[in-house]
């Protein structure tokens, strides 16, 4: 009887298929043009210069478009396609660098680079992070770039950069590798990670200093290596790969906690195909003790390091699943796509193309999944991939409900390896090679851009795409933000370690750059009692339980949005409107209080010292 749980060995390709540049010098420059064209549109958004979004997307066809008419033909070498993938995946990387190359400035950037500094300034593990307390026990990312830090002497900002380069560079080649395994062809393997780079995370989300822009590398390169041992037969080549396995699954473990969950779950679902199959060889392979191992090790982190992941975890599954159950009763207004929380909504060009590439997606479905029946039936690993690319559309629904869409987007993450694959069958298979000459090849790299700026425009909001003025002046004079300036003050004058209480954003800045323990949201009032346009005795209690020692107030209300607040404002001639600041008498609301003292005032940014109110600090 045939054995339908093994890959089918990949023929050794010739030296002919290995070698030869072809056409990768010219693409790289060609490209490299393009990375060009779009670090310039971010140098005039930051200027707020005209055309600056126009470039942005010329920038990005130049990149992507030459380099798809290229894959899609037969005549590149495997060696040739590497070159490109790996070029173009590091390409984009450089789009989010040009986005934010002065500092770290996303929300969960500014979070884990406090858990970094903490790691080297302590030198010690789980030091308590107030914002997300989870990252603190998940600290994988943090040990390598304090490493790298340690090591050559590099700030943190450049190190962190380096340390998640080189995980986009281990994802293409992991990724390339691991299709190429179950295909069995270097043209789909190419494809598919050519089409994977369409995820709406792979610019700018798995782009940025966060743990799972390093596990998910990580849990490719696991899932390429368990594929490589499959069918290996040299017992000390499979004992090799068994170490590289065991050392990734650890390292994923300790690195980011839902990244383990789908590890074990897609070993778990490689095991239940191969257990239905009950072949005497799939036993032989030892999968099951993977499993086994990835089970123990998952669970015991959890509970006995990680356990804050629960907490972090259920209340965003309690939520999504009351706003799906409302959403299908119309308790709920349906979530509107291609809308920011600020209210900006998407130009008509940019839904077309968001929703075309979903379309386009869809439509390779059914060849695809055809393909992998026809070739690759007999994998366990392709099965359980094209299940995940069927699970990827429903998922998509989630968009739709106001609290399910960060389940969508997190988890269609990983759903998106298999639907890459997947799709990068079907296109090679549509544009054979009697297809792809002339105009074919211009439509295939069409077709591609629609699918990777479409993942653009579903992943990041319109607004934020393009950088926002993080240093006002010339190279030699520049001006960082005033909440990184009050911050450094804070570090430098009161100390580390104070509880401070302000908003959203410049409590990142607090955590990151000033060492502060800080309170922010709505726990416990805080919000209310900042917001509140007088000073009353529910205030004082909040401050009294919160065992505040400084209350830092910014003026402006952008402060509130923890992804905008760490910018200047775009037009820089100075026109506030009065919709751009909170309500003055809630940020005057603490001066000439008995035991209050203002530290310390920026312009927009300042700061109360409120330990004696709070009983930290004795009456004077």
């Amino acid at each position: 009887m045939r054995d339908r749980t093994l890959p089918v060995a990949i023929p050794a390709p010739t030296p002919k298929e290995c070698k030869g540049w072809g056409w990768l010098p010219g693409l790289i420059v060609i490209g490299s043009y393009g990375i060009l064209v779009v670090s310039y549109a971010n140098y005039l958004s930051r200027a707020n210069a005209p055309l600056a979004e126009i470039l942005f997307w010329i920038g990005l066809l130049l990149l992507v478009m030459p380099i798809s008419a290229r894959l899609v033909g037969e005549t590149p070498t495997r060696f040739e396609r590497i070159g490109l993938v790996v070029f173009l995946g590091l390409a984009l990387y450089l789009v989010k660098f040009s986005h934010s190359p002065f500092a770290f400035t996303f929300s969960d950037e500014l979070v884990h680079i406090y858990n970094a500094r903490a790691i080297l300034e302590r030198n010690a593990l789980f030091t308590s992070n107030p914002i997300l307390a989870v990252t603190a026990f998940y600290p994988g990312l943090e040990i390598i770039t304090a490493a790298v830090t340690m090591l050559t002497g590099l700030p943190l900002f450049a190190a962190g950069l380096i340390v998640i380069g080189f995980a986009r560079l281990v994802l293409v080649l992991a990724l390339f590798l691991l299709y190429e395994q179950v295909s069995g062809s270097a043209r789909a393997a190419s494809l598919g990670v050519l089409l994977f780079m369409g995820s709406s995370n792979f610019v700018y989300w798995s782009g940025q200093y966060s743990y799972e822009s390093l596990s998910f590398p990580l849990a490719i390169l696991l899932l390429h290596a368990l594929a490589r041992r499959f069918y290996t037969p040299e017992s000390r080549q499979q004992f090799g790969l068994t170490i590289v396995i065991l050392l990734t699954l650890l390292a994923v473990v300790v690195t980011h906690h839902l990244t383990s969950y789908a590890v074990f779950i897609f070993l778990a679902a490689v095991g239940l195909i191969q257990a239905i199959f009950r072949s005497t060889r799939a036993r032989r392979i030892g999968s099951f003790g993977v499993i086994l191992i990835a089970f123990l090790a998952t669970v015991t982190w959890l509970v006995y390091v990680g356990n804050q992941a629960v907490a972090y975890i259920y209340p965003v599954l309690r939520s999504a699943g009351r706003s799906v159950a409302g959403t299908v009763a119309g308790e709920e207004v349906r979530r509107a796509l291609f809308t920011s929380n600020t209210g900006a909504v998407a130009p008509l060009w940019e839904r077309l193309v968001g929703l075309g590439s979903v379309v386009l997606l869809v439509l390779g479905l059914p060849t695809g999944l055809h393909q992998v029946w026809k070739s690759a039936r007999s994998n366990a690993l392709a099965i359980v991939l094209a299940g995940a690319a069927l699970a990827y559309f429903p998922l998509l629904m989630l968009r739709f409900t106001s609290a399910g869409w960060e389940i969508s987007n997190r988890a269609a993450n990983y759903l998106f390896i298999g639907l890459a694959l997947v799709a990068g069958l079907a296109a090679g298979h549509v544009w054979a090679a009697e297809r792809i000459r002339g105009p074919g090849a211009a439509l295939f790299s069409v077709c591609v851009a629609i699918i990777i700026l479409g993942g653009i425009i579903a992943g990041w909001s319109p607004d934020l795409r393009l950088s926002w003025p993080y240093r006002v002046g010339d190279i030699f004079h520049a001006s960082d933000p005033q909440g990184v300036a009050v911050a450094n003050w804070a570090q430098a004058h009161l100390g580390l370690g104070n509880r401070i209480a302000t908003d959203e954003t410049n409590a990142r800045l607090m955590l990151a750059y000033g060492g502060q323990y800080v309170l922010t949201g709505t726990t416990g009032g805080l919000r209310l009692m900042m917001l509140s346009p007088y000073f009353s005795q529910s205030d004082l209690q909040i401050i009294r339980a919160g065992d505040i020692d400084y209350l830092v107030y910014d003026k402006r209300s952008i402060s509130l949005d923890n992804m905008r607040g760490v910018y200047y404002r775009r037009t820089l001639s100075g026109d506030f409107g009065q919709n751009d600041f909170l309500d003055e008498q809630a940020y005057d609301q603490f001066d000439g209080l008995r035991y209050v003292s203002r530290l310390l005032d920026s312009g927009f940014v300042t700061v109360y010292d409120v330990g004696v109110m709070s009983g930290a600090k004795p009456i004077p």
